[in-house]
């Protein structure tokens, strides 16, 4: 969805801002959720209103972790202060420990799903202020950098950890099955209502029709959640075989899940995106005018008017852009990319 977005697929209607700030909220729900089910499941049931608890606990949860993401959020907008020589480096620092204590800290004082919501919190408000008040745009935003790094460091690690639980001679094909079913009507279902609640919007059919393929993939949140009914029937004393077999259940399911769809789902968004979304040749343009501000800051006035060759730091981002536009399978605007990438050596030449 973001090389979409780069390339200036849909920005115009803000399909993808849209489409991301979705998914965020959907992600508190599924959290939130899954919390009270698991809270409901795990309870006795015996006296002392034991699945009344439950049932509360999933809200107190997310009340909790909302409230420590909007708290450290905000503070984050001030801390460091804004004159800091290396405010970047900071801010990361201060948002990736913030994440880590609210997952750790939250588990230990058994709010199984606060800490998730907690760092999703953290990231929108934090990331809000910045934008605001520090003028952190979206296509020049120096928190990506650190944070794309740090995220292709830990993706392979995160699921992972996931597969290396998974014990197939364990799985039950019935259950599996039931469980496949289940997820299978889920999204059947959540692809129905995304269309329909476009239905009234400014969007075009195709417009509608692309939105809910761009909802099919499912990794983080399951690779995140997957594990926690494992680990919680894990640690219970006296061990339940039952409890643990049925966590064993649920990680399989999710780890499988994200096998199918995830891959699917990017498939269907790079291959769907260039043919029903329209494009903002203007925004790919911009994009680049960016990037040569950048690299020609500091440079004289003499240099940047003189007839010399462009820096080679240009040049890549030439080809980054061509690049881009054949993964995203863009053959039918080959000939249009050539124009696009000579408007944009002409910007950066003046």
């Amino acid at each position: 969805m973001l090389k979409l977005e780069y390339r200036g697929y849909g920005v115009e209607k803000g399909i993808p801002t849209l489409i991301i700030a979705a998914s965020s909220m959907d992600d508190v729900l599924a959290i939130t959720g899954f919390s009270l089910a698991l809270g409901i499941v795990s309870s006795d049931g015996s006296g002392g209103g034991g699945v009344a608890s439950a049932i509360l606990r999933g809200p107190r949860d997310a009340v909790v972790g909302i409230l420590y993401g909007l708290g450290l959020g905000a503070l984050l907008w001030y801390i460091p202060h804004r004159g800091h020589k290396r405010p970047v480096m900071f801010r990361f620092i201060f948002l990736v420990g913030g994440g880590v204590i609210a997952l750790l800290g939250c588990e230990k004082a058994h709010l199984q799903g606060a800490g998730a919501l907690g760092v999703l919190t953290l990231a929108f408000v934090a990331g809000y202020g910045w934008r605001r008040w520090d003028g952190w745009a979206e296509e020049d935003n120096p928190m990506l950098e650190p944070l794309d790094t740090m995220w292709w460091f830990m993706q392979p690690m995160l699921f992972g950890l996931i597969g290396g639980q998974i014990d197939f001679q364990k799985i039950q094909p019935p259950a599996l099955a039931k469980g496949l079913a289940v997820v299978g009507i889920g999204l059947v279902f959540r692809m129905l209502a995304s269309f329909l609640c476009m239905l009234g919007t400014e969007l075009s059919f195709r417009e509608r029709l692309f939105v809910p393929f761009s909802w099919l993939p499912k990794a983080t949140v399951q690779a995140a959640i997957g594990p926690v009914a494992l680990d919680m029937a894990l640690s219970q004393e006296p061990r339940d075989d039952r409890a643990v077999d049925m966590g064993r259940q649920v990680l399989t399911i999710a780890a499988i899940v994200i096998m199918l769809t995830a891959p699917v789902g990017a498939f269907l968004i790079s291959l769907l995106g260039p043919r029903l979304l329209e494009r903002d040749k203007n925004w790919e343009l911009h994009h680049f005018d960016l990037a040569s501000q950048g690299n020609c800051h500091g440079a004289s006035s003499l240099h940047q008017h003189s007839s010399q060759p462009r820096p080679r730091s240009q040049a890549v981002d030439l080809e980054a852009m061509r690049r881009d536009a054949v993964e995203l399978g863009d053959d039918n605007e080959a000939a249009e990319e050539d124009d696009v990438a000579a408007a944009a050596a002409a910007v950066a030449a003046e």
